[in-house]
């Protein structure tokens, strides 16, 4: 059975091998000749219903699938080779019903999309679809409702032919027409896109204008036969049609909206005060203090710590002197230069917010650590941190590849 558990055992949970064997006693115990007459299946005469013409493998809902046919096929693959699937598969018996029997699964027909194996304790062959065949590791709840789900979209596809083939066969005569205003609003319409005011005239019509306006005539009576067909199936007589037809419900029709916008969730006010309570970004001074850190960090990319552009050959020592100059420097800039203009921003952006959660001039330790000054320090603090560390790798694979570039 498939189970959503780790292989590494978690302290206090059911290893993953207790699940598994949980599982299997589970679906050893399921009947699924129970569970699918608890559904209302009656799987052994399939060939009796009304809508048996209609074959039950188009409506399977795969959705219900916990593996691809392949996957499966490959739980057969050990170290000592292949073995075959165990399952049952719904079989005729010798009295023309139908009974689920145990059968051994051996591979997968892609261009038939059945399984194939033989019947457990005998050497005939056989091809299940996937709707006929329960195998031993997945869970026959699951299966049973699957089957249910099929033969009831078979139900619904069955009266919807019908339905539609009485609409469309009803007589059309002394049903009423499109009189000339709705047709010359029609025409108005489909002309509007050519920017012409009025359509021509009845005798100047085209010939595929004709035929339009025919088909559209047409779709109104049908229009007109499915309101009377309405009528009369769920005005009290739903015996006038035997069988009755079972139909698929309808979409229930949303509520116009008062207003023309959308509640996402309720309770605003207290969650709003909620995210302002948690976020940094309350203040003006806030986002300007940020977009100037970054900024800032942004422009120590155009830094080098290595020196790569030499001029001349050197010896070791000139050039282990160079490098170091060079890194100096620009470790000199970040500790002097570039901290102290981030030092600057803050102070200047938040000198004078006064008391409140951005108080730079804070003295109680407990109101600071409570504060929002602490976060908004972290954060700028690992900008920083990586700023330095993309400056670090970018000149470190630069240097890397200037040095490459000068062996034999």
């Amino acid at each position: 059975p498939k189970v959503m558990a780790p292989y590494v055992p978690i302290p206090g949970e059911p290893p993953r091998k207790v699940l598994i064997d949980r599982l299997k006693k589970l679906y050893e115990s399921l009947s699924i000749e129970e569970l699918l007459r608890q559904e209302g299946v009656d799987y052994a005469h399939p060939d009796s219903a009304e809508e048996a013409w209609l074959p039950l493998e188009a409506f399977d809902d795969t959705t219900y699938e916990c593996r691809i046919p392949e996957n499966w096929i490959d739980l057969g693959e050990g170290k000592e080779g292949f073995m075959p699937i165990p399952g049952k598969g719904l079989c005729r018996n010798e009295d023309g019903d139908f009974e689920w029997r145990k059968v051994l699964i051996y591979s997968y027909n892609s261009e038939q999309e059945v399984f194939e194996g033989v019947w457990e304790g005998t050497s005939e062959k056989c091809k299940l679809p996937r709707i006929r065949l329960l195998l031993e590791s997945e869970d026959p709840r699951t299966f049973a409702r699957r089957v249910a789900t099929a033969y009831q979209s078979r139900i619904f596809a069955d009266s919807l032919l019908k339905y539609h083939f009485f609409i469309d066969n009803m007589p059309l005569d002394d049903l009423p027409e499109l009189d000339s205003e709705q047709i010359s609003r029609i025409l108005r319409m489909a002309y509007s896109y050519r920017k012409e005011k009025d359509p021509p005239p009845e005798n100047k019509r085209s010939d595929e204008e004709k035929k339009l306006l025919v088909d559209v005539k047409r779709n109104f009576q049908m229009t007109m036969n499915k309101i009377i067909f309405d009528q009369y199936t769920t005005g009290g007589m739903e015996g006038l049609i035997e069988p009755d037809l079972q139909l698929p419900p309808m979409d229930i029709e949303k509520e116009v909206p008062e207003f023309g916008m959308i509640c996402t969730f309720t309770q605003f006010p207290q969650k709003f005060s909620k995210f302002c309570f948690q976020t940094l970004y309350i203040k003006e001074e806030v986002s300007r203090a940020i977009v100037k850190i970054r900024q800032e960090c942004l422009a120590i990319d155009d830094k080098d710590i290595f020196e790569t552009e030499f001029d001349k050959v050197m010896r070791i020592e000139e050039f282990k002197q160079r490098e170091e100059s060079y890194i100096f420097q620009c470790g000199n800039y970040m500790r002097e230069t570039w901290i102290n203009k981030i030092k600057d921003l803050i102070n200047s952006c938040f000198d004078h917010v006064g008391k409140g959660w951005f108080n730079i001039h804070e003295t109680s330790k407990d109101t600071y650590e409570y504060g929002k000054l602490k976060k908004l320090l972290t954060l700028i603090r690992l900008m920083m941190e990586e700023s330095i560390l993309n400056l670090s790798q970018r000149c470190l694979h630069k240097y890397q590849k200037i040095i490459l570039s000068y062996l034999p």
